[in-house]
């Protein structure tokens, strides 16, 4: 009996074991069965990733700009119709296709003390292709330029815009023409490293005593793409897009005659023209009739100088006055007493035409007072700079 017992005991072990067995192999059977489908899985979703590589490879394009002349390749800026593609890695810019359009691709290098720019009109047949080279030929066209003949032009347009709309001319200042022409080797200089203008006009004014009641200045660059660029193209093309700039505009224009002179100084260098027009008022005139006693602030206190100077005295009056170049506030007083004595430092009596270069300091003024009846006068003043 307990030999049956063992026996049956034993039996049921081993059919456990192998039950167990079963469900062990039976649950491997499913694991397996699970991997094999991950692994296909895995192995679709990197044929995929390889794909997409594939594809995003083929729709890359490759820009590269070197030195025609040393076949070195160069960093700088990419642009496509004005719109900043990135920056070159060695020399090439890698860019998506379905960025891309046909238009013209701009290039300039990075680097200020060896500047280098190059225009390429591309088609879609060049995006067809996977890359572009660009080779970058470097021929200063801005030796062509003579910029004295173009300050000359950028002068008379600038005029010949005044009298179409029926605005006086303004006077050729040489002594300011001067000094905007060495003004703009400073202005080339500062685009070139900083990329802005900040210098100021009066500090160069007011050093080389030049008197004004008011100023602009007004700034362009011009960059050289052709050879046969002349300078009357260069100097109508900035007037023109002057004119239809609204800051530059009221200057050109001027409709209340603010300004009376100006310089003109253009300094060409590595393909590029830095062009600068500096207007002041440095004139004045006065039409009316004369009542008594009249003073005028020839120079007045409150400009932002203390030099010297001179002024042209062109007069005309119907009636007999006495005219007299005085100093500081007390000849008020005098004026309106009429016939109080006048401590004058110059003094023209009983005319009515009167032509006169005068010295004037700071503080002066110009007196003029009747002698019998009231005078239609007109004069100008004009500082002599």
């Amino acid at each position: 009996m307990k030999k049956q017992i063992i026996s049956l005991i034993i039996m049921m072990s081993v059919i456990l074991i192998l039950g167990f067995g079963c469900v062990t192999n039976k649950q491997l059977g499913i694991n397996s069965e699970n991997n094999k489908n991950l692994d296909t899985a895995i192995t679709n979703e990197n044929i995929t990733k390889e794909k997409n590589i594939e594809n995003i490879e083929n729709n890359n394009y490759k820009f590269c700009f070197y030195l025609e002349e040393t076949n070195k390749q160069i960093e700088g800026y990419v642009y496509l119709n004005e719109r900043l593609l990135g920056i070159t890695e060695n020399g090439c810019l890698i860019m998506n296709k379905q960025l891309l359009s046909p238009g013209l691709v701009y290039f300039e290098t990075k680097d200020p003390d060896n500047f280098y720019y190059v225009f390429k009109n591309i088609t879609n047949k060049d995006i067809e292709l996977e890359n572009i080279d660009i080779p970058i030929y470097f021929e200063d066209y801005s030796a062509n330029i003579n910029t004295t003949k173009m300050e000359e032009y950028i002068f008379n347009l600038i005029n010949m815009k005044r009298q179409e709309h029926n605005v006086t001319k303004l006077n050729w200042n040489k002594k300011l023409s001067e000094i905007i022409k060495n003004r703009s080797k400073t202005f080339a200089l500062e685009m070139q490293n900083n990329g802005e203008y900040t210098d100021e006009v009066t500090v160069d004014l007011i050093n080389n005593e030049i008197f004004y009641w008011d100023y602009n200045e007004l700034w362009y660059t011009y960059p050289l793409f052709e050879e046969n660029s002349t300078e009357y193209s260069i100097s109508t093309e900035i007037i023109e897009d002057a004119i239809n700039n609204p800051m530059h505009r009221t200057s050109i224009i001027d409709k209340e005659e603010q300004f009376t002179d100006l310089g003109v100084g253009v300094f060409c260098e590595n393909n590029y023209c830095y062009i600068l027009t500096t207007y002041i008022s440095a004139e004045w005139e006065f039409n009316d009739l004369l009542e008594l006693c009249y003073i005028f602030n020839i120079y007045d206190s409150s400009l932002p100088f203390d030099f010297d100077s001179k002024i042209l005295l062109n007069l005309n009056s119907t009636e007999e006055i006495n005219v007299y170049l005085v100093e500081g506030n007390n000849e008020l007083l005098h004026c309106a007493q009429s016939k109080g004595a006048i401590s004058y430092i110059k003094k023209f009596e009983k005319v009515t035409n009167l032509y006169e270069v005068l010295n004037i300091k700071k503080g002066d003024k110009l007196l003029l007072r009747t002698i019998h009846n009231d005078a239609n006068i007109s004069f100008n003043v004009k500082y002599l700079n």
